[in-house]
């Protein structure tokens, strides 16, 4: 059996199994991959933490990654800095 002709049968297998996948979790016959979010803010809360006045901002980092930080506003410290997801 030549490597092209198991190359075909293999695919021939995992086709339909790819395709089934999809539309399992709704992507359709092939999955497009998503554009990554554009850096910035997406939006700014004021909370507080343990009786301490802080802002949070939930924002877009410029390698794309969903982050949330949290910033006591009586010494500009960052107390809390976690990526969303």
């Amino acid at each position: 059996m030549t490597s092209m002709t198991t190359t075909r049968r293999v695919a021939s297998v995992l086709a339909p199994t790819a395709v089934a996948i999809g539309a399992l979790v709704g992507a359709g016959p092939v999955a497009a991959a998503e554009p990554a979010p554009a850096p910035g803010i997406l939006g700014v809360e004021l909370d507080e933490e343990e009786g301490r006045p802080t802002l949070e901002v939930d924002f877009v980092d410029l390698q794309g990654v969903h982050r949330e930080i949290d910033i006591d506003l009586q010494t500009g410290r960052i107390v809390e800095d976690e990526p969303e997801g």
